[in-house]
């Protein structure tokens, strides 16, 4: 049990400036040499294979592009006890650019949050047309 201990997220090793990577990682390996302290590292993979060391941690999980498959079979299953799943999932049936960006977990995570506030695509008035415009 971790008796509410808290995790720390460092997020965004790739933002960090390329010559001052090997030396955050060090920090946060002297950070994580008591057993007790919890982290989680997050970057993007072409920056993260650019330090000359892996990080100091006991598991390395790399997060891939979801299929746009899985995202509707998930919303589909979690749409009977959270209604926005399913106007998020109908949503998808109406915009291309928008099964492209619930591909990336961010995207899908960030969606998640706009519907769950009772909005409907309708609400949406997008002018852009490109994925990077919106």
């Amino acid at each position: 049990m971790l008796d509410n201990r808290l995790i720390l997220l460092f997020d965004g090793l790739d933002e960090v400036k390329k010559k001052n990577r090997q030396s955050c990682l060090e920090a946060i390996g002297r950070y994580g040499v008591d057993a007790k302290r919890r982290f989680v590292i997050t970057s993007r993979m072409e920056e993260y294979k650019m330090v000359e060391k892996d990080a100091p941690v006991n598991l390395q999980i790399e997060v891939g592009p979801l299929t746009i498959e899985q995202v509707e079979k998930s919303l589909a299953a979690m749409g009977h006890e959270q209604p926005e799943a399913m106007r998020l999932y109908f949503a998808l049936q109406q915009d291309p650019l928008l099964r492209e960006a619930v591909q990336t977990p961010f995207y899908l995570n960030t969606l998640q949050l706009l519907f769950a506030s009772g909005k409907t695509w309708g609400d949406f008035k997008f002018t852009a047309e490109t994925l990077e415009g919106r």
